[in-house]
């Protein structure tokens, strides 16, 4: 009897220490719970253009709900900035985040830029968000309603920018306090240099063919851009990553460069693709038409979500 009692006490404690174990394996895993909303209005899942009003300022955005958005389980956000003339619907399917975004659960919301250029509609990059009705104020206030309305991850909302959207992603980056987690940019960098944010994640993505907005900079019709060197090279003092980064060849035309070690785990990474022009990696149909070659070799959309899961608030 006795040993059939220390047998049954052995296997308790044996018991107890494989609960605790597993308990201890999922708290590392993620110990923050996952977030849910109590009181928020079902969207029907799928695409719709929208208006933003606020005070007398009316702007447009196309949302996009993914399938299985109920309400109730908060959602990461991914905001997607077009190019200069962009439309911010064809833009929003062109990246080809949609089914990705079904797939992860993702809400979209492609803003609408204003005509600053002509008449063509796009982003004016050099006025800060304290500006009442500037680009940045309207992406910032968007982004405060449709946090307010929908079921939302605050700690995993995204921007990522196409060229001129990509200007304006940037100098979002370098000013802070927008309440996003990491940013992406193609074919346009703005200096990090001299910025009040704090380090910011960065991805980015540059053809070296692009002759809209150079790998070296110059003038464009969106203004005097930094080359891809200098641009990284202030983001990655800002970030105070480790100087030198490391260097994979992806594909035959890829080269991805990631900087570590940054601040607040503020990592850097750029993909150089190899003659390739104006363009969103993997998409058919976002380039300029006269601007050299996309690439296949690499998907923006994929690469930028690997990138933006691992970082959050």
């Amino acid at each position: 009897m006795r040993r059939l009692g220390a047998i049954l006490c052995a296997l308790a404690t044996l018991f107890a220490l494989t609960a605790f174990a597993a308990s201890s394996a999922r708290t590392s895993e993620d110990p923050r719970p996952r977030p849910v909303c109590a009181s928020k209005t079902p969207e029907a899942s799928g695409t719709s253009q929208r208006t933003f009003v606020d005070g007398t300022v009316e702007r447009t955005y196309t949302l996009r709900i993914p399938s299985g958005y109920d309400g109730k389980r908060a959602r990461p956000v991914v905001y997607l900035l077009h190019g200069l003339g962009g439309d911010s619907a064809q833009f929003l399917t062109s990246t080809q985040f949609g089914d990705l975004a079904d797939r992860e659960g993702v809400i979209l919301v492609a803003p609408q830029g204003q005509d600053t250029v002509g008449t063509r509609p796009g982003w004016d990059f050099t006025t800060p968000a304290t500006q009442v009705g500037s680009d940045a104020d309207f992406v910032k206030r968007l982004k405060a309603e449709l946090d307010s309305q929908l079921c939302v991850d605050e700690t995993r909302e995204y921007l990522a920018g196409f060229s001129n959207g990509a200007a304006l992603g940037f100098s979002m980056a370098c000013a802070g306090n927008f309440g996003f987690a990491a940013y992406a940019g193609i074919s346009a960098i703005v200096s990090g240099e001299g910025c009040s944010g704090s380090p910011a994640p960065i991805i980015y993505f540059h053809g070296t063919s692009d002759d809209v907005i150079p790998d070296a900079g110059g003038i464009t019709v969106i203004g005097t851009m930094l080359g891809v060197d200098a641009g990284l090279a202030s983001w990655v003092a800002h970030n105070a990553c480790m100087a030198a980064p490391a260097v994979t060849q992806v594909t035959t035309h890829v080269q991805e460069r990631a900087w570590s070690g940054c601040t607040a785990g503020a990592d850097i990474e750029s993909y150089a693709i190899a003659d390739a022009g104006h363009a969103w990696p993997g998409s058919p149909t976002l380039r300029e038409p006269t601007a050299g070659p996309t690439s296949d070799e690499i998907s923006a959309a994929t690469t930028m979500w690997g990138f933006f899961r691992r970082h959050r608030l």
